[in-house]
């Protein structure tokens, strides 16, 4: 061996070959690692790029008492709950709602520009949706519901309805697909139009998904999206591509593909929850308070906390109110908030409550109460049905009183009736009074009445304190003009044809017709059973524009008529 020399070790020769193995090892694993980092970089340039969230500029709609959050696109409106957009105690929301109805066991979250999507929230009770026909109404549901609420995957949902006699209708699934928590079906549904000679079928696509909830009282919730459907048609088998030729023909199927996006980004952003339970509150004892009202602000906390038993100890009146009635008046309280407080005389106070009850509209209450220590008696309530407009030294508010509804205008706090009616449909002469409001120089009180399927516009005279003009249903608009030497109406037909198609100028203070529109439409659009009118007044033109549109043989028909007030010529644009 070379590095040995008679017996004995070259450890000179030795040295340099180790320091020549280290240096060519080190070259070799330096270059291995030099590839690798160069590796690492490329894997690193490869990573796709982080996926845009689609959600981020949607509106966000939180429930603390269903316990559901989600993001939902603007355009789609604002998001409402049915059967009462109030919903405040899930325990008895639907109580009035039993039998065959849409409501039984069941509530809604929907969206004001966006009927194709709907949130269906149910409870353990509810069995299946049924189809929708009287005749086909009583032979069983057509989704498999029980099934559903057991495995909570929507990809084991189906429809199918055959429950029924052999002329009756059926629903089947044609196709389906499942991903992305999102189930979406062509369902065929078979209609015999005229069971005697001819089938017809109508087709609709639609997309579904499932959500559990956490509120122990409506815990399950379907989340349906309508695509489109057909009319009634004779083709007995759609195929999935041909259905958007019939049904849909604006849609290609990248545009169906991104609108299915939407639904699968929406069904994913949704969130549950347990609803918090509200905090414990506490009686405020503010420093310096007259007493008195003190007493006030404590009766109806004790109300707020459903300590009614308490709440009744602090009646004055107890002689001629028992406790069943007071606990009958308050069962389904929620809160009872009063505020602006007066002190009148006789120790007397006059104040306004902000009030609700469990799944009801908010209202507003104007009370008068005599306290005496730790004792009161309310002596008058009155609701406020409108917000109080005003003008000057005047102001006007429709209120409610007794099971009478009243138009009020005040001057200087100092109230007049200027018109009433019943608050009970069953007394009869039913009246309901909103939208006050002035005329622009303050000469007039325009209201709305509301009728048992009737509504009227009057204008108020305030000086000569009468009505001096009264209009059936003034849909389309109305007004003074800014000098109020004009007022103008118009109104097109309702599907009850309690509205008069109309289109009328008046001269003031006379209130004389000054143009009526029918003298040149009558022969078109007052005709028609769906002519719709609006007006507005151009100020650049000093002219009444009246906006028609009916139906007719093109389609839908549209006509613009100018009045000018000063020379009252016309102009008619087509």
């Amino acid at each position: 061996m070379p590095f040995i020399i008679q017996g004995k070790t070259n450890w000179k020769f030795l040295l340099i070959v180790i320091i020549l193995a280290i240096g060519l090892c080190g070259g070799v694993l330096g270059w291995q690692w030099s590839e690798f980092k160069k590796e690492m970089k490329i894997s690193e340039f490869k990573l796709p790029e982080k996926v845009k969230d689609e959600t981020v500029d949607w509106k966000i709609y939180k429930h603390d008492v269903i316990g559901i959050e989600f993001r939902y696109p603007a355009e789609w409106g604002e998001p409402y709950t049915e059967p009462t957009r109030c919903i405040t105690k899930l325990s008895n929301v639907v109580d009035k709602y039993t039998g065959d109805n849409l409501y039984n066991n069941s509530i809604f979250i929907l969206f004001t520009d966006n009927d194709r999507l709907k949130i269906h929230i149910f409870n353990d009770k509810y069995e299946g949706e049924k189809y929708p026909n009287v005749y086909a109404y009583n032979y069983g549901y057509i989704d498999n519901i029980p099934k559903l609420k057991i495995t909570e995957n929507i990809c084991d949902y189906e429809i199918d309805f055959d429950h029924r006699p052999s002329w009756s209708n059926t629903l089947e699934e044609i196709y389906t697909e499942c991903n992305n928590h999102v189930k979406t079906s062509l369902i065929k549904d078979l209609q015999f139009f005229d069971w005697l000679n001819k089938t017809l079928y109508v087709y609709s696509l639609k997309h579904f998904a499932f959500k559990k909830l956490k509120n122990d009282f409506f815990n399950n919730a379907i989340i349906s999206y309508y695509v489109g459907g057909t009319g009634q048609i004779e083709t007995s088998y759609l195929v999935f591509d041909d259905f958007f030729k019939i049904a849909k023909p604006d849609m290609d199927k990248s545009a169906y593909e991104k609108q299915r996006n939407e639904f699968v980004n929406f069904i994913n952003s949704i969130k549950v929850f347990v609803p918090p339970q509200p905090p414990l509150a506490n009686f405020e004892i503010i420093e310096g308070e007259d007493y008195n009202i003190t007493t006030i602000r404590k009766y109806y906390f004790l109300l707020t906390a459903n300590r009614l038993s308490e709440a009744y100890e602090m009646r004055s009146d107890k002689d001629v109110i028992s406790y069943e009635q007071f606990q009958d008046w308050y069962k389904n309280i929620h809160y009872a908030k009063p505020y602006d407080f007066k002190k009148m005389e006789n120790n007397n106070y006059e104040f306004y409550i902000e009030y609700q009850d469990h799944n009801e509209p908010k209202k507003k209450f104007r009370v008068i109460t005599t306290v005496n220590g730790d004792k009161l008696k309310p002596l008058s309530v009155v609701e406020i049905l409108t917000e109080k407009v005003s003008f000057g030294e005047y102001s006007a508010y429709a209120i409610r009183k007794n099971n009478k509804n009243y138009m009020i205008l005040a001057k200087n706090e100092v109230e007049t009736i200027i018109d009433e009616g019943n608050a009970d449909v069953e007394l009869g002469n039913v009246k309901f009074f909103n939208t006050p409001q002035f005329s622009p120089k303050g000469n007039y009180l325009i209201y709305t009445i509301i009728g048992w399927e009737w509504s009227n516009k009057i204008v108020y005279d305030i000086e000569k304190k009468e009505k001096v003009l009264e209009i059936a249903g003034a849909y389309g608009g109305f007004d003074f003009t800014p000098d109020e030497k004009f007022f103008y109406v118009c109104s097109g037909s309702d599907a009850f044809g309690y509205s008069d198609i109309l289109g009328k100028v008046y001269t003031i203070p006379e209130f004389n017709l000054d143009y009526d529109l029918s003298e040149n439409q009558k022969d078109f659009c007052f005709n028609s059973i769906d002519c719709n009118i609006t007006c507005r007044y151009d100020e650049a033109n000093e002219s009444i524009v009246f906006e028609l549109n009916w139906s007719c043989a093109e389609g839908t028909c549209n006509k613009t008529i100018r009045y000018f007030l000063k020379d009252k010529n016309i102009e008619i644009i087509d």
